[in-house]
C-alpha cells in the first residue's frame, strides 16, 4: 500500500508561518526605521556642526554626501553576500557597523575623522534592502509579501519623519544647555579670546597670549 504525500496548500503555508514571521517582520521593519533615522542625524546638527568646527560649505557638501558614495557602491557587493552567505549574519554584522558607526559621530571634532565615520555607515547601511529582499522571499510565502513590503516601506518613511521631527525640537533645548554651559564658563574664565589670540580682562584693557595688555579701543 503506497501513501501519498500532498503539498501543502498555500493557505496552509500563510498560516503555519504568520506567527513566526511577524514577528520577523516587526523587526524588519523597526530596523529599516532605525536606519533612516540615522543616516538623517548630521544633516540636523549641520548648522551647528558647521559652525563649531569651522567647516566650510564644500567640506559640509562633502560629509552631507560622503554616506551615499558608500552606500550606493556598497549595494552591489551586499547583495553578492547575501547570495552566498547566511543572510541573518550579513545584516548583522551591517547592523553593528552602522551602530558603531552612529555611535561615534558625537565623539568626533575633526572633518577627516567624520568623513571616515560616515564612509563606514554607508557600508554598513547598505546590508539593508539586499537583506530584506532575500529573506522576504526565503521565508515569506508569496501571499505576504505585499504585506511585508509595505511595512518595510512604512518604516522607510516614517524614520526620517521621526528623526527629523525628535531632533528638531529637541535642537533647541540642547543650544540652550550648550549656551548656559558657554556663559558659566566666560563668566568664570573670562570671554573667550579673539582671532587675535587676546580676550577682554577686567578693566579697560585686553590681555593677549604672553600676559602683554593692550588698551581697549574707544568709539
Amino acid at each position: 500500500m503506497t501513501t501519498r504525500v500532498f503539498p501543502l496548500q498555500p493557505q496552509a503555508v500563510h498560516e503555519q508561518r504568520s506567527g513566526a514571521m511577524s514577528i520577523v517582520l516587526a523587526l524588519l521593519a523597526f530596523s529599516v526605521f532605525i536606519n533612516y533615522v540615522d543616516r538623517g542625524n548630521l544633516s540636523i546638527a549641520a548648522p551647528m556642526l558647521k559652525d563649531e568646527l569651522g567647516l566650510t560649505g564644500s567640506q559640509l557638501g562633502i560629509l552631507l554626501s560622503s554616506f551615499f558614495w558608500t552606500y550606493g557602491l556598497f549595494q552591489i557587493l551586499s547583495g553578492w553576500l547575501v547570495d552566498r552567505f547566511n543572510v541573518n549574519w550579513v545584516m548583522a554584522i551591517g547592523f553593528f557597523l552602522w551602530s558603531a558607526a552612529t555611535s561615534a559621530t558625537g565623539l568626533l571634532h575633526g572633518f577627516t575623522a567624520l568623513l571616515v565615520v560616515r564612509l563606514i555607515l554607508g557600508i554598513g547601511e547598505s546590508v539593508a534592502y539586499p537583506s530584506y529582499s532575500k529573506i522576504l522571499t526565503k521565508y515569506f510565502p508569496e501571499s505576504q509579501r505585499g504585506f511585508a513590503n509595505s511595512l518595510i516601506a512604512s518604516g522607510l518613511a516614517s524614520g526620517p519623519a521621526f528623526g527629523m521631527l525628535l531632533g528638531g525640537m529637541l535642537w533647541p533645548g540642547l543650544a540652550g544647555v550648550r549656551s548656559s554651559w558657554a556663559s558659566a564658563l566666560l563668566a568664570f574664565f573670562g570671554s573667550s579670546p579673539g582671532s587675535d589670540g587676546c580676550r577682554a580682562d577686567r578693566g579697560s584693557s585686553r590681555r593677549c597670549r604672553g600676559g602683554q595688555h593692550q588698551p581697549l579701543s574707544k568709539s
